[in-house]
């Protein structure tokens, strides 16, 4: 996943993402930070995403890892 490719899936699942980390911390700046480190966390481990179908379920386990830590 290159940058465009990161800026088009924001474009399409960005509120998902977002939406879903409301739902995990019920807090809404704390959703911004953490949806924007899990953005940033999967960008970074990108390469392990098998195909673009699994983009959004891969960026959501980010989330998740990252909101238990």
């Amino acid at each position: 996943m290159n940058y465009t490719d990161l800026e088009n899936f924001m474009e399409v699942y960005g509120q998902d993402i977002l939406s879903f980390c409301k739902y995990l911390t019920r807090n809404k700046e704390e959703a911004e930070d953490l949806c924007q480190d899990a953005l940033v966390k999967g960008y970074e481990m990108s390469q392990h995403i098998e195909n673009e179908e699994h983009a959004k379920r891969f960026f959501l386990s980010v989330a998740v890892k990252l909101w238990k830590n």
